[in-house]
């Protein structure tokens, strides 16, 4: 497909799009050098998933082409090529524990995705807590395809400890099984506390109502957008654009991914049209 749109005052750039779905297997391989080598593709955008954003990590060093990732977890490709356009995720930690710190507590309980990405995290929450003196007593590590039942049984442990604060590092999908879990066991109420980082609040507007609901008390942290006026306009077009396929179905504000697709965009087009005046 093709984007078109006005990026400046007194500037139209086009931008011819070619779409590959990864799987985050051994065929990527094949549809990241096709585009490469056939279709003659300048520049990658994308993705967001770890597996992706590694794989085309190591795929930079083939290829001379810009790649903008949406990975917000650290890449080890120092090559210049390579450009990570989302903030790094590691930097809200230190936020987290300067928090808790100011809150008198000195244990906490680090809840995490058992995957590579939730262990490296994990890693990076631990040594946050520790400069702050804060000792993590227990690091759940749960599966993001973690039935009702193995999640109730992570609880059962949570409820023989004397730790009563838990952080939580977890995609929306399993963050809502795991509030879900503990309102249900009556450990949302008075006497605990829970932060969430913005692997979470980042995308509250897929979580539903009663997930949601769950979470009454839970302390978050997010992304934060500056308000502008390019920002508002962004958000009015998106608007007409979402309505005006459907006008019946729900609308969804833009959100983080949003935000970053439409920043990725425009300052690819802009590096076009500056390439294009020399």
């Amino acid at each position: 497909m093709a984007i078109m749109g006005g990026f400046d005052e007194g500037h139209i750039f086009s931008i011819s799009n070619r779409v590959r779905e990864f799987s985050g297997d051994a065929s990527d391989g094949y549809s990241a050098l096709e585009l490469l080598e056939n279709t003659k593709v300048q520049a990658i955008i994308g993705p967001d998933p770890t597996v992706e954003a590694r794989f085309l990590d190591g795929l930079e060093e083939k290829a001379n082409v810009p790649i903008l990732s949406f990975s917000t977890s650290r890449l080890s490709n120092q090559n210049p090529c390579l450009v990570q356009i989302a903030q790094d995720e590691t930097i809200q930690f230190k936020a987290i524990a300067a928090m808790i710190q100011s809150f008198e507590l000195k244990n906490v309980v680090l809840i995490c995705e058992d995957t590579a990405d939730g262990r490296d995290m994990a890693n990076y929450i631990i040594i946050a807590c520790h400069d702050k003196n804060i000792h993590v007593t227990y690091t759940s590590q749960i599966s993001t395809a973690a039935s009702d039942e193995q999640i109730r049984e992570e609880f059962y442990k949570f409820q023989h400890m004397q730790t009563t604060t838990f952080v939580m590092h977890a995609r929306p999908s399993l963050a809502s099984k795991i509030f879900s879990m503990a309102k249900e066991i009556g450990m949302m109420g008075e006497g605990y506390a829970w932060m969430v980082t913005r692997k979470t609040t980042n995308f509250l507007n897929f979580m539903s109502d009663d997930a949601l609901e769950s979470m009454q008390g839970v302390v978050g942290f997010k992304t934060y957008f500056p308000k502008s006026r390019k920002l508002h306009k962004f958000a009015s077009k998106w608007k007409m654009e979402y309505y005006g396929s459907n006008p019946f179905k729900e609308f969804h504000v833009v959100g983080f991914n949003g935000i970053l697709a439409y920043d990725a965009v425009y300052a690819l087009a802009m590096a076009v049209e500056k390439v294009h005046h020399f």
